[in-house]
């Protein structure tokens, strides 16, 4: 009996199927292990081909036993055509179990259409809420200023309110419902103030689980995409496998009409019947292997469907969420207006209020101003009102203390501005109507201002930017005669 001996490959041959081994699992180096024993029983089962056809062209002898070994060679075959039976069943439930993995992806990317559609909405509320907590915080922006400014007039009236010598009954009531708007005024803002606070604690919640949504999400796409590469790489390998497996068959048939022909070396044979054997021993431990592994796969499958609901239940609790806070949204934006339209009342009040105390010093100072005129200036006094001047475009100014008189056989008209508390910027408005009463008036214009009280800066300001300019203090017309009680 001859000896077996492997074939042995060139160097140049190695080189090939190496080349087309690494050509084929190109971009999959991922797998590459996972299919190794694979890979090395397959080629095993091919050495063993290829053995066996060189042992078939060196049979020569053994013609006798050849009848006697023919049945274990039958029951050999047999056993093959069984463990054949079993591979192609294996592969069978193997295509089923794909079938249903198919199926699971088809239904985890429609899942996954639907996540996406849920959180483009998702990202159009969170737009949406982005704009009006931009609104509310202008809203506030602006509430805040008033309030400033409100605060403001509040501190002057409050100076006014202690110089005002008459009706203190009548300001006292007024004062009473100021402090009572006020004080319902800083209630409101301290609400407002409570529940912006709520909210932005709201939105920080929701931008941290919208950051763990996404996340997820780009988590669940990558991992599709990982299931989407493995699965196409086990279609190719079941692909490589039944070709390879088509071809084993052909080879058996050659083999069995080659054995029918053949007469010798029949241990030879049935060594490599043995071998045979043993080689689909490793094809049927690697498609188990590879079975394990679609059964990995299934479970994987499995565990990405729960997160994907899980994901989902996520998706509609924030939904929820987003409603449940729009709706406080809309709620706070209306208390703001409501807080809003409070404040523009209060400024109502407060402006009928310092007008009120205006007219009370310009009624108490007009009485004064003859006496004051014709001292100060050498004016003789024949007018004294409160007046409103016209000009060409329309427009007008409103004269506290009009007076008009005469010195000297001139034209001379002495215009004062009453205010509570002076500041820079009423004299600087003052100072502009003189100039415009200039283009109007025919004759000379002398200006001034009465106050309560006047601080040291603004006096300093005055002396120094407008030295034509004098400050009165309320008192200081009491000095003089009343032209009138």
């Amino acid at each position: 009996m001859a000896p077996t001996t492997a074939r042995k490959f060139t160097q140049q041959q190695r080189a090939e199927i190496l080349s087309l081994i690494d050509e084929r699992i190109k971009d999959q180096y991922v797998t590459r292990s996972d299919f190794k024993v694979l890979q090395k029983a397959i080629t095993d089962l091919a050495i063993t081909v290829k053995e066996l056809a060189e042992a078939q062209k060196r049979t020569e002898q053994s013609i006798k036993e050849l009848t006697k070994k023919q049945d274990s060679s039958d029951r050999n075959i047999k056993e093959l055509t069984q463990a054949q039976k079993r591979t192609e069943q294996s592969i069978k439930e193997l295509t089923e179990r794909q079938n249903k993995t198919e199926q699971s992806i088809k239904e985890l990317t429609e899942a996954q259409k639907r996540t996406e559609q849920r959180v483009d909405s998702l990202t159009i509320k969170m737009e949406e809420l982005t704009e009006a907590q931009k609104r509310t915080e202008q809203s506030i922006k602006e509430l805040t200023e008033r309030q400033n400014k409100t605060e403001q007039s509040i501190k002057e009236l409050t100076e006014a309110q202690k110089r005002t010598e008459q009706s203190i009954k009548e300001l006292t009531e007024r004062q009473n419902k100021t402090e009572q708007s006020i004080k319902e005024l800083t209630e409101a803002q301290k609400r407002t103030e409570q529940r912006v606070d709520s909210l932005t604690i709201k939105m920080e919640e929701l931008t941290e689980a919208q950051k763990r949504t996404e996340q997820r999400v780009d988590s669940l796409t990558i991992k599709m995409e990982e299931l989407t590469e493995a699965q196409k790489r086990t279609e190719q390998s079941i692909k490589e496998l039944t070709e390879r497996q088509n071809k084993t068959e052909q080879s058996i048939k050659e083999l069995t009409e080659a054995q029918k022909r053949t007469e010798q070396r029949v241990d030879s044979l049935t060594i490599k019947m043995e071998e045979l054997t043993e080689a689909q021993k490793r094809t049927e431990q690697s498609i188990k292997e590879l079975t394990e592994r679609q059964n990995k796969t299934e479970q994987s499958i499995k565990e990405l469907t729960e997160a994907q609901k899980r994901t989902e239940q996520r998706v509609d609790s924030l939904t929820i969420k987003m409603e449940e806070l729009t709706v406080a949204l809309k709620e706070t934006q209306i208390e703001l207006r409501q807080l809003a339209e409070d404040h523009r009342t209060t400024r109502r009040i407060l402006g009928n209020l310092t007008h009120t105390i205006g007219y009370t010093l310009e009624d108490t100072i007009m009485k004064y101003i003859p006496d004051y005129a014709f001292k100060e200036y050498g004016v003789t006094i024949t007018t004294v009102d409160r007046r409103y001047i016209t000009y060409p475009d329309k427009r007008y100014d409103e004269i506290n203390i009009y007076s008009e008189g005469t010195k000297n056989g001139n034209k001379v008209y002495i215009i004062g501005e009453s205010k509570a508390q002076l500041g820079k910027k009423d004299v600087e408005s003052f100072d502009k109507m003189i100039k415009r009463l200039q283009n109007t008036l025919e004759g000379e214009i002398i200006g001034f201002v009465v106050c309560y009280s006047c601080t040291p800066d603004v006096e300093e300001y005055v002396k120094q930017e407008y030295p034509y300019i004098r400050i009165h203090k309320s008192f200081d017309f009491y000095k003089y005669k009343k032209s009138y009680d």
